[in-house]
């Protein structure tokens, strides 16, 4: 089990590197803090690998939902251009984010 784990870790950080080495070529480092670019790039990295983690509590994202998921858009439309990826994954991600920004909408009208 630990080797398995270990195994997952390796593939989300892989993961969460290309994503931040992609956003390179983006202007996300001018429009957000780099905090916030690695959250999302972790993110990425964590639903690429297909892990079941809550990753925005362990992440701890939760103030700026909106900031997030328009950093974690951006990549993936970059990732989505530039290689021919599964379009079914990145449908899922997209709405896994809008689930988080609703979810955070209603948290806050509460």
């Amino acid at each position: 089990a630990q080797q398995t784990r270990d195994k997952l870790m390796n593939e989300v950080v892989q993961f969460a590197m290309n994503f931040a080495n992609d956003s390179f070529q983006t202007s996300l480092c001018i429009q957000f803090p780099a905090e916030d670019i690695s959250r999302a790039c972790i993110f990425l990295g964590g639903q690429f690998a297909k892990t079941e983690a809550d990753w925005p509590a362990v992440l701890e994202i939760s103030s700026d939902i909106e900031g997030f998921a328009s950093i974690c858009v951006q990549l993936l439309e970059l990732v989505s251009e530039k290689k021919s990826s599964d379009q079914a994954t990145f449908r899922a991600m997209r709405a896994e984010l809008e689930k988080l920004r609703l979810a955070n909408v209603k948290s806050r009208k509460t």
